[in-house]
């Protein structure tokens, strides 16, 4: 509320560790008609400036939203809600953090369907990028990417060379 706590961006200092910001602003907004709606215009600019400046991303850990005629209603914010929410709680962002962490993808080898070969079963998650390493003696790997899923989560079933020689195999998952 830029009417509420003028300069108040300019007299606090912003986290260069980048939490995701979305700002707002109807063009007009006012407690006291045209005059007090191009201060608080002014003042939204100055922070969206000020996020900028400490380092913040443009449309993508920050988003400004100036809304032509905008007022400062629900009506209004409510129009606002389909980009915020896409905004902020884009699931390739925000859920798939989570996920690892509490529910690491747990992978399983099993004899191929056909009958030949092995296959490495695993349920994959989308926007997660997984490598599939192999070695010989532990010491060495061999990092091959797996395709990526379309899904949020996807159950895939990889094939394994079955040679006649030992080979370890592991997966690793991470974010790009």
């Amino acid at each position: 509320a830029y009417w509420a706590g003028k300069k108040y961006i300019a007299a606090r200092s912003i986290s260069p560790k980048k939490p995701r910001v979305f700002l707002s602003m109807g063009t007009a907004e006012s407690s006291a008609g045209e005059s007090s709606s191009n201060i608080y215009w002014s003042e939204a600019v100055a922070s969206y400036t000020a996020y900028l400046s400490a380092g913040h991303a443009a449309n993508k850990d920050l988003l400004f939203a100036g809304v032509a005629g905008g007022l400062h209603n629900e009506a209004a914010w409510s129009r606002l809600l389909p980009a915020f929410y896409a905004f902020a709680l884009d699931p390739r962002l925000e859920a798939n953090p989570l996920l690892l962490e509490h529910y690491p993808p747990q992978a399983s080898v099993r004899e191929a369907q056909s009958g030949v070969g092995l296959e490495l079963r695993q349920l994959r998650y989308l926007g997660v990028r997984d490598r599939l390493q192999e070695s010989t003696n532990l010491l060495q790997w061999t990092t091959s990417d797996l395709p990526g899923v379309s899904e949020f989560w996807e159950e895939t079933a990889t094939p394994i060379p079955t040679e006649n020689s030992r080979r370890f195999w592991r997966v690793h998952s991470s974010l790009p």
